[in-house]
């Protein structure tokens, strides 16, 4: 089973292998990893949270946990199904790369998940007046917009090796 750790352009720049098994065992290997491969001023320290963002798959606190241990912060979307919202949602035009602007609505709340001893950030995402994603963080002080960003960049690099795997073995 393997474990990669990839940059926005889809390169791995830390990984490992091993027996088949699930994410929070082998994350903290590539963690480790990664870690040892950051220049001196990127590495986890105070005042310095790398973020890690990976897909719904591995939503556990288990993960969660290792991730914030490692000294990351991580960030992924929320496994189904859809928890109910306490706010009403906000409308907010964004600015995207490019330029162009497009209207969002969102509500942006602090929750507690089963397992996982701190306060967590739950972004729900609405469309036509309906949830259609939600993503959680352990990162609580960063823009909605460049959360949302973050995971749109996580989804293209996974369609990245779906589509590589398809056309290239």
């Amino acid at each position: 089973d393997d474990t990669y750790i990839c940059d926005l352009a889809g390169r791995a720049i830390a990984f490992t292998t091993g027996e088949p098994s699930a994410l929070c065992s082998t994350l903290p290997g590539a963690l480790a990893a990664l870690t040892d491969a950051l220049p001196a001023a990127a590495k986890p320290a105070e005042g310095n949270r790398p973020l890690i963002v990976f897909d719904r798959g591995a939503a556990f606190a288990s993960t969660f946990t290792e991730v914030e241990a490692a000294g990351y912060d991580w960030l992924t979307w929320r496994r189904a199904p859809l928890q109910p919202t306490a706010r009403l949602p906000i409308l907010q035009t964004i600015t995207l790369r490019g330029g162009r602007q497009r209207e969002v609505a969102w509500t942006d709340e602090q929750i507690t998940l089963k397992d996982y001893g701190k306060p967590v950030r739950q972004l729900t995402l609405f469309e036509h007046g309906t949830m259609a994603a939600q993503a959680i963080t352990g990162r609580l002080d960063a823009c909605p917009a460049e959360l949302t960003g973050w995971l749109r960049g996580r989804w293209a690099e996974e369609n990245m090796f779906k589509y590589d795997m398809a056309n290239y073995g």
